[in-house]
């Protein structure tokens, strides 16, 4: 009787092992639409009213918003939606008397602050 059970369990456990086991994970995203936001600065502190932010690449190329207030917080100075998430994108902040800056990045679900900070001419 003791080679049976034996037996049983060596079956039950080479059934068991069979089966791969797998967890499942959070995909990342590689479609879908996502975003970038934040303020321009000077690069002495204070907000750049009437800052001009705009795409220089990619499929929004030539979008362009200013910033009219900096509502420092859960908002934006400047913010550009519906970009593709696998899509790396530039986007350059210019202002009068200031160095216009750039950076190159992409776009993201959640959309983090991404500031400028200008110096002057």
């Amino acid at each position: 009787m003791r080679k049976k059970e034996t037996a049983f369990l060596l079956l039950l456990c080479l059934m068991s092992c069979e089966r791969k086991l797998s967890l499942p994970t959070a995909p990342t995203p590689t479609s879908g639409l996502g975003g970038i936001g934040g303020y321009v600065m000077s690069s002495k502190g204070p907000c750049i009213i009437e800052a001009r932010v705009e795409v220089l690449d990619g499929s929004h190329a030539g979008a362009a918003v200013v910033q009219k207030d900096c509502p420092f917080g859960d908002a934006y100075g400047y913010r550009f939606d519906d970009l593709p998430l696998n899509e790396q994108v530039t986007i350059r902040a210019s202002a009068a008397g200031y160095k216009p800056a750039q950076i190159r990045m992409f776009p993201t679900l959640w959309v983090p602050q991404t500031n400028f900070a200008l110096e002057e001419e």
